[in-house]
């Protein structure tokens, strides 16, 4: 088996129980902001203030909902990269083993 085949085995199986991340960052980014938002205009209206008042705090949010968007797909991406490690190593292994 080359190393590229291996690999993709490797990948393949690592993503049955971490997935990588299927979007962009941008995609991320917004559909976190999309959450917040949708999170923030019945909490606002709760508290009956007006957001377009103070823009500071919606630049805020706003700005924090997609750093954490990002931040998110960043983690997935981590997470999927570390879980392919032992899989590669364990392949590797399984073909040292054949080959003697």
């Amino acid at each position: 088996m080359t190393d590229k085949l291996r690999r993709a085995h490797a990948t393949a199986a690592a993503a049955r129980y971490v997935p990588p991340p299927d979007g962009s960052h941008l995609v991320y980014a917004l559909v976190a902001a999309a959450v917040v938002a949708a999170a923030a205009i019945p909490f606002v209206g709760l508290l009956g203030v007006d957001m377009l008042t103070h823009p500071t705090s919606l630049v805020a949010i706003t700005l924090a909902a997609l750093g954490s968007g990002v931040a998110g797909r960043v983690r997935q991406r981590r997470r999927h990269a570390s879980a392919c490690a032992p899989e590669l190593a364990w392949r590797g292994r399984r073909m040292q083993g054949e080959a003697t």
